[in-house]
């Protein structure tokens, strides 16, 4: 009754591996390199398996889409960002003006509008991101700051 409590996948390795299957394709949709170690742990999975059914159909076609995928990452990683960033980003949702959170960072208001528009550029289509560095260029702007 234990084991029942609380599913694991080594208890059920079909589960396992049906996990990792649908976790590995929702990776490769991202093109997250973790794909490629959820597809291990399938393998893994499987080998415990006396039937595989239509996992192992699954799991061929995971491998497939990973043997064509270009590795191209289409979406951010928390890799990719710097850790200056990652501290601009985390101030963004207070609502601080670039100004402000400038000053809660000791650095210049150019080094957070750089930063800004590097990790929008990480995290948003081209179109999108050339709309946010207009944005971040005048949120410096000021009426009493002189050219």
């Amino acid at each position: 009754m234990r084991l029942a409590a609380s599913p694991s996948p080594a208890a059920f390795p079909w589960l396992g591996a049906q996990a990792s299957i649908a976790l590995g394709r929702m990776a490769l949709e991202l093109h997250d390199p973790v794909a490629a170690r959820l597809r291990h742990e399938a393998r893994h999975h499987l080998s415990h398996l006396l039937t595989e059914g239509i996992l192992r159909s699954q799991f061929e076609d995971l491998e497939e889409r990973l043997a064509r995928d270009d590795g191209r990452s289409r979406v951010p990683s928390a890799m990719s960002l710097t850790a200056a960033e990652v501290r601009v980003l985390q101030l963004l949702p207070t609502h601080l003006t670039l100004r402000e959170i400038a000053d809660e960072l000791f650095v210049s208001c150019s080094t957070v509008k750089t930063q800004v528009t590097r990790s929008t550029r990480s995290c948003m289509p081209p179109r999108a991101h050339r709309r946010c560095s207009v944005a971040a260029s005048s949120a410096c702007w000021s009426p009493e700051r002189t050219v």
